[in-house]
């Protein structure tokens, strides 16, 4: 399977729609109609930026939204963001990214637990699990 990802400025394949231009729907990287087979990214975050945190706690209307202290503690932590590569599927999708993701996961793992696990914890998850193949030429589906 070959993924290509051309990237412009409003579109990333040329005939492609251009992006969505409604209230939280403007950072959608896609607007063309998924279709069974095709991957991509699904990439939520959560980032500590100072001069935008600053700005809405001095916001009367955005400060009470905000406990401050509980912030304080996460400031300083910068941010994360969580990626998961996902397939189309006739049923939805399936995700293949196979890194720990419950906190059980990756308290394990940290550890030094076995990744990946013997068991999926997290079917939920939908995940595929795949191991490199011999000689390290290409992926091949593991059995958890």
């Amino acid at each position: 399977m070959r993924c290509l990802i051309f990237f412009l400025p409003d579109r990333y394949i040329p005939g492609t729609p251009a992006r969505l231009k409604e209230p939280g729907l403007t950072k959608l990287r896609t607007s063309r109609l998924l279709e069974v087979g095709m991957v991509l990214t699904n990439e939520p975050g959560c980032y500590f930026i100072d001069a935008l945190l600053d700005a809405a706690l001095a916001d009367p209307t955005r400060a009470p939204y905000i406990n401050a202290d509980v912030l304080e503690r996460f400031k300083k932590f910068g941010g994360v963001r969580i990626e998961d590569v996902v397939m189309v599927t006739p049923e939805g999708a399936e995700n293949l990214t196979t890194c720990p993701r419950t906190v059980k996961e990756i308290e394990t793992v940290l550890a030094g637990g076995q990744w990946p696990p013997v068991k999926d914890e997290a079917p939920e998850l939908k995940r595929r699990w795949y191991k490199l193949a011999l000689h390290g030429h290409g992926m091949v589906e593991d059995a958890i």
